[in-house]
């Protein structure tokens, strides 16, 4: 009966079993997850998409961004310091789902947006004012 292993073979096993999961961590690390944050939270996905990406704006935001003389770096200043609220989003809506985007501390006139976001592209669905 020579095929019962020795028990002293073990701790050697266990070695280089814990050595190849740590190299292969290591490896996994830097091939795979080196540059992606992966803490990233909901609404920093989705104002980073929006910033990220090329934005028209619907005709009805247009309209209202004229008659109120918004400029494009308010819009920008509010994505940056606002909450997305995603109870009162449509994000299931199909093909592009509608984030509303709000700050309420902000002493601007300029209150909430509506944002529609595509694969590549974003849109300015509306604009809400404070009264």
């Amino acid at each position: 009966m020579e095929f019962i292993e020795d028990k002293g073979d073990f701790p050697r096993r266990l070695k280089l079993f814990i050595a190849g999961v740590i190299i292969g961590s290591i490896v996994m690390y830097f091939s795979v997850f080196k540059g992606r944050n992966i803490y990233k939270s909901p609404q920093e996905v989705v104002i980073g998409k929006l910033l990220k990406f090329p934005s028209a704006a619907s005709e009805l935001a247009s309209k209202k961004i004229r008659e109120n003389n918004i400029s494009t770096d308010e819009i920008r200043e509010l994505l940056n310091n606002a909450d997305v609220k995603f109870r009162e989003s449509e994000v299931h809506k199909k093909p592009c789902p509608v984030y509303k985007i709000e700050n309420e501390l902000s002493d601007k006139k300029l209150k909430t947006v509506f944002f529609e976001l595509c694969d590549s592209t974003s849109r300015l669905v509306d604009v809400v004012y404070k009264n």
